[in-house]
C-alpha cells in the first residue's frame, strides 16, 4: 500500500489518498482449444481457443500444430508454430485425409505471463 498526495508550489497539500498495488506474476489459465471438422474434398477444420486472465488481460495467444500418421503413432509429437504473437481467438486449418493433427494454445498476458 502507498499514499499518494499533492502538494502545491505555495505549500497547500491535498488530501492523500491510500490504495494497494497489485503484482500481477501469475500465467493465464483455463487455457482450452476446440477443433471442429467438416469434410468437403479437404479436411476443414475450426479452431478456437481462449484463456482467462483477470489482473492484466490476455495480450497474445501462440498456437501450435503437429501432426501424425497411423504408422507413426508412438513417435513423439513435433511442435510447429501454425499462429504466434495473434491477439485472434480463432483459425481455420486444411488438413490432408488420413494425418491426425494436434493443436495447443499458450496465452500470454499484458506483463508476459
Amino acid at each position: 500500500m502507498f499514499n499518494v498526495f499533492g502538494q502545491t508550489i505555495d505549500g497547500a497539500t491535498s488530501t492523500i489518498v491510500s490504495t494497494s498495488i497489485w503484482h500481477d506474476s501469475e500465467a493465464p489459465t483455463s487455457t482450452s482449444i476446440t477443433v471442429s471438422t467438416s469434410t468437403q474434398g479437404a479436411l476443414k477444420m475450426n479452431i478456437t481457443w481462449s484463456a482467462v486472465d483477470t489482473l492484466s488481460g490476455i495480450l497474445y495467444f501462440d498456437v501450435q500444430i503437429a501432426s501424425s500418421t497411423p504408422s507413426a503413432s508412438s513417435a513423439p509429437l513435433a511442435w510447429q508454430p501454425f499462429l504466434s504473437n495473434t491477439s485472434s481467438t480463432k483459425a481455420t486449418f486444411l488438413g490432408v485425409d488420413g494425418i491426425t493433427y494436434y493443436f495447443r494454445a499458450r496465452a500470454t498476458d499484458a506483463l508476459g505471463n
